[in-house]
């Protein structure tokens, strides 16, 4: 006598949820939405399952009938309080489930910046590349200083008045975002045009509205929202002052902030070389009655390994007096320059243009140092 055994093939359909925990010892509550006049009905939201720890993708079975859900997560814990939920997905429509389950998308973000570092500006172009992110936000945060404090601005209006604020020039052109002062009673996001005071600056764009001691962040980052269809990619560029903060650096770092719907904020950190530059020039001259001795000094932001030179016009009473080079000013950093018999006892007026200048002779930068009287 035979037996046969009859082996059914289920076809499945739903849609496959990817899960991104922060804790994978920790379990997670898993809710989905219907969609009500195109959005997300989360008033209407269910809770359709947990899924254990470790576990990446939950299966929500469902009949091919071409509505769009939503879903949203969190963690939860025995006898402790459950996390926030996360934001809800994409739409997202039943299909027919593969077996073995599709892997989970990755989430590692790939960030590239292309920086122009002079001695006065910053200037950085960064392109963010996330996988297979649905949608999140990325925050470029500026590699100086940043602060926060309350501010007052009035709608239609340029001029944000920080409680408290330390602004400086080297703040012009840094973003800024004020709360509750842009479109619709949501974000202001503009740079600084100029600094009036340490608490007074124009901004590039007005206000929507009228707020008064909301929070202000100067410096913070600047941010993309974006939606992510697997080819998007999300640019941004600023350009601002170059602060005195980072003048004996070669480097700085720029910091890059990738949220997204499904899991915790990721940063990424990336070294910029900063092009070279004159720092802090001066210069004093002795009139011995003979000669002029020019006392100059310098600091180069540069690596040891750049070549390059300071070509010295020094100047008397408006007229070049004379010139003289420098071959090593990463190594040296002062030098005396004779103009011989040029002395008068005389109490005339003086300073030195620096001009560095690379291998090829190419002008890298120029600086002047104060203007001042010889002493005998």
């Amino acid at each position: 006598m035979s037996w046969f055994k009859a082996i059914t093939n289920t076809v499945r359909t739903g849609i496959v949820v990817a899960l991104y925990p922060y804790d994978e010892t920790w379990t997670i509550e898993i809710q989905r939405a219907p969609e009500s006049g195109g959005e997300v009905d989360s008033a209407n939201a269910v809770t359709i399952g947990f899924a254990g720890p470790g576990q990446s993708r939950f299966l929500d079975l469902l009949p091919l009938d071409g509505a769009n859900r939503y879903y949203r997560s969190r963690h939860v814990a025995e006898n402790a309080t459950a996390s926030g939920w996360t934001n809800w997905s994409k739409p997202r429509t039943p299909t027919t489930v593969p077996d073995p389950l599709p892997p989970v998308p990755s989430l590692q973000p790939k960030i590239d910046v292309v920086a122009t570092v002079s001695a006065t500006s910053l200037s950085l172009v960064a392109t963010a590349t996330l996988g297979e992110l649905e949608y999140g936000n990325v925050e470029f945060q500026d590699p100086e200083r940043s602060f926060a404090s309350a501010g007052s601005i009035t709608a239609t209006d340029t001029t944000l008045t920080i409680s408290g604020g330390d602004l400086t020039d080297e703040d012009v052109g840094k973003y800024v975002s004020v709360a509750d002062a842009g479109p619709s009673g949501g974000l202001l996001k503009s740079r600084i045009a100029s600094v009036t005071s340490a608490t007074e600056c124009e901004l590039a764009d007005a206000a929507t509205g009228t707020v008064a001691s909301k929070t202000v962040v100067v410096g913070g980052g600047w941010y993309s929202d974006f939606d992510y269809d697997g080819t998007d990619e999300t640019q941004e560029t600023n350009t601002r002052n170059r602060p005195e903060s980072d003048a004996d650096a070669s480097w700085i770092m720029f910091r890059a902030t990738v949220d997204n719907e499904a899991s915790s904020p990721q940063q990424v950190d990336l070294p910029i070389q900063i092009a070279p530059a004159l720092l802090r020039v001066d210069c004093t001259v002795h009139d011995d009655g003979s000669d002029n001795d020019y006392s100059t000094s310098w600091h180069v932001n540069a690596t040891v390994t750049d070549s390059m030179f300071i070509e010295f016009t020094c100047y008397e009473n408006d007229a070049v007096a004379t010139t003289a080079t420098e071959n090593d000013p990463l190594t040296n950093s002062s030098k005396t320059i004779t103009d011989v018999g040029a002395g008068d006892g005389g109490s005339d007026t003086h300073y030195v243009r620096f001009v560095l200048k690379d291998a090829s002779g190419n002008t890298l930068d120029t600086k002047e140092s104060r203007r001042f009287a010889s002493t005998t």
